[in-house]
């Protein structure tokens, strides 16, 4: 009978460590929402990060930086194509502006069939057959044309003009082609942006994620632990009930009960709130009760470290942005120079003019082209300067790119060292784990037997219970620290 019962309680504990072995939720495609106080809430990490992802308003402000960026980018494009302008004015005056023009005697011409010109009419002196001069040196004619005072009217009281114009830049001295560019590669920095953006709120998602997975396994295996304990507890209590064993060792049980009840409540409280920060990041409601659906897994058999280099760097979000930045920078350059280079610019426009001069409607027409050449001649130094101030820029956002290069190698020189760690500290929590399942095996049929004493089962249930906590935390660590180091090599795969 003793057989018996030391093989069924092995098979028992045996159970048990092959349930916490194989945590796992039940695996639930959509999400589902109970209609408790608490909604309740089966998320895989995918759907978590899609949620995130889909609630984050950072996300949405960046998408609208990208909109932007790009419509900059299509607005400067246009500096490069004609510009088409349509006006019009009407003009009402309260007078119109009239001026006299003075009257008075005009000589006379006659005609000279000989020469087909006319001939002034001069007065001839009979004597010197010579014309006759005035006092004031003019010649004298036979005859005068009497012409009276005109009131003219030189500007109109109102008038309507309209005017189609064609604007078109020849040469700009490279202003709207760096601008251009410029805007180019500011609308390619906003979607890196953004990517990086989305990356690490994925890692921040997934990390969340994970430390709710490992606390609901931790508190799996409390509740586990608090039920063997509580299983040790009666038997005791039991034997007490009938003298086989004495008071201290009920006193004994039922402080260890006493401290793994606590235990299972802190585990309780740390699920609660590791539920929260990852409802905080998908946008759900905060007393939402999310109940992970994946489980960690083993990465040991694949983490390979040939797969990641230290020039893995160069596929970082943040370093392409830097680079482009030092573009930027260096078209700049171009930029500041084109002001103090020659403009040259082509206008050309067709108008119509009407308005009412002197009781006469008039209706003009006319087509205009004009080329303007404009070129810089001096400015105190100002070109010299603004030139010299972007090449600064320039050479301050190389040195940048240089030293966050480096800062990035030794980023993922320290994550693989880190990954070298967890790796030697999950190996050595799972031998951990292994020497102590062992040790509660032994412990337990011993103390079955009467060979050991009830301190010694409690303490190998301690010890079983921190190895297996350690061994969740190991592959926390591992798994963060792996997906920590895609991170740092750009090759992060949610």
């Amino acid at each position: 009978m003793s057989k018996i019962n030391n093989k069924l309680k092995l098979a028992f504990i045996c159970a048990l460590l092959v349930s916490l072995t194989c945590l796992s939720a039940s695996a639930i495609s959509p999400i589902e929402i109970s209609s408790e106080k608490s909604a309740s809430l089966t998320l895989s990490l995918q759907q978590a990060q899609d949620l995130a992802l889909q609630n984050n308003k950072l996300i949405k402000k960046s998408e609208e930086m990208v909109t932007g960026s790009k419509n900059k980018k299509s607005s400067l494009f246009t500096n490069y194509l004609p510009k088409f302008d349509l006006s019009a004015n009407y003009l009402l005056r309260s007078e119109s502006t009239k001026m006299t023009l003075e009257g008075g005697y005009l000589p006379t011409y006659n005609f000279n069939p000989e020469s087909g010109q006319l001939d002034p009419n001069l007065y001839i002196n009979p004597l010197t057959n010579q014309p006759v001069y005035g006092e004031d040196g003019n010649p004298i004619f036979n005859q005068y044309a009497l012409f009276p005072d005109k009131d003219l009217e030189v500007l109109p009281k109102s008038g309507f003009t309209s005017a189609l114009s064609l604007k078109q830049a020849i040469y700009t001295g490279g202003k709207v082609t760096s601008a251009y560019k410029m805007a180019s590669l500011g609308y390619e920095a906003s979607q890196l942006n953004l990517k990086l953006i989305k990356e690490n709120l994925l890692f921040e998602t997934e990390k969340d994620y994970w430390r709710l997975v490992s606390l609901n396994q931790k508190k799996q295996l409390t509740e586990k632990y608090l039920q063997l304990v509580n299983n040790i507890l009666l038997k005791v209590e039991n034997s007490y009930e009938v003298g086989m064993v004495n008071k201290n060792q009920v006193l004994q049980a039922r402080v260890k009960y006493n401290e793994v009840a606590l235990l299972d409540k802190e585990a309780e409280n740390g699920l609660n709130l590791a539920s929260m920060a990852l409802a905080q990041k998908t946008g759900l409601p905060l007393n939402s009760l999310i109940i992970p659906q994946d489980t960690l897994s083993n990465l040991l058999s694949v983490i390979d470290f040939h797969d990641f280099s230290q020039e893995d760097y160069l596929h970082r979000y943040d370093y392409q942005m830097l680079k482009i930045q030092e573009e930027v920078a260096k078209q700049n350059i171009k930029l500041k120079r084109s002001d103090f280079l020659p403009q040259i610019g082509l206008l050309a426009s067709y108008n119509y003019l009407s308005y009412q001069l002197n009781d006469q409607n008039h209706d003009d027409f006319s087509a205009n082209a004009m080329a303007q050449l404009s070129f810089p001649i001096f400015q105190w130094g100002e070109s010299i300067y603004k030139v010299n101030e972007a090449k600064a820029k320039y050479k301050e956002a190389g040195f940048n790119l240089e030293n966050t290069s480096q800062l990035m190698i030794l980023q993922i020189n320290q994550s693989l060292t880190n990954v070298d760690n967890k790796i030697a500290k999950l190996t050595l929590a799972q031998s951990a784990l292994k020497q102590a399942d062992e040790y509660l095996l032994l412990e337990t049929d011993n103390y079955q037997v009467g060979m050991t004493e009830l301190t010694n089962l409690l303490n190998a249930q301690t010890k079983w219970q921190k190895a297996y906590s350690d061994f969740i935390d190991a592959q926390l660590d591992l798994h963060l620290a792996y997906k920590e180091l895609e991170v740092r090599c750009g090759k992060y795969l949610p």
